[in-house]
């Protein structure tokens, strides 16, 4: 546990919820949040979750589903104190600055995704401040082909934040499972890994 409290994971971009639903059967001791800003799709997780995870949802509160909204993380809306309207809700939802970590797939695609970086720099918790023990993070999963990555990880660095890329080897089972599942992608279709963390450059690897 972190202090008091479940670890968190966010999911953002929910859609099925997929990638949430399986960290949560997989690891008991997390708390773990779903999320979308299409009333539709919000309202599909709470129905994917009543007909094949009702387990899931106990006492312990560790899965829920909540509205999450790039565009209310504006840089002014950051920079209020106290919090704005936008941004109280996610304090009062328990996500503003406790969020361990932040998963994502394909959430970059357009202008309005940048405001991604304020999102990370929002809700992830503050990193243990003797250094030891679980460094909060985010980590993207996210097709190489789309037009607006550079300006995202521009951003990340504008806001402070670290994002190591990582390039995932089109061998990778994985890769091969994506090209079938959306042919728009195309059979050459690449991806990448985004981790983000709080601290001041970001690098590339593959």
């Amino acid at each position: 546990e972190v202090g008091a409290r479940r670890p968190r994971l966010l999911e953002l971009g929910s859609g099925l919820g997929v990638a949430g639903l399986a960290a949560a059967a997989a690891f008991p001791s997390l708390h773990v949040t779903l999320s979308d800003y299409d009333p539709a799709v919000l309202h599909n997780l709470h129905e994917n979750i009543r007909l094949n995870f009702p387990s899931l949802v106990d006492q312990d509160q560790r899965l829920d589903v909540t509205p999450v909204d790039f565009r209310d993380f504006t840089k002014a809306a950051a920079a209020t104190q106290p919090l704005s309207p936008e941004l109280q809700k996610y304090e009062d939802a328990g996500l503003y600055g406790q969020v361990d970590m932040i998963i994502g797939a394909d959430v970059v695609y357009d202008t309005g995704h940048n405001q991604l970086a304020q999102v990370c720099l929002s809700l992830l918790a503050q990193p243990p401040e003797d250094g030891k023990g679980w460094r909060p993070c985010a980590v993207f999963l996210l097709p190489d082909g789309r037009p607006r990555l550079r300006d995202f990880v521009n951003e990340l660095v504008r806001a402070g934040l670290t994002c190591r890329i990582e390039r995932i080897l089109p061998s990778c089972p994985m890769v091969r499972r994506l090209r079938q599942a959306r042919e728009g992608w195309g059979a050459g279709a690449s991806f990448s890994l985004y981790f983000v963390t709080r601290a001041e450059s970001c690098e590339s690897s593959t």
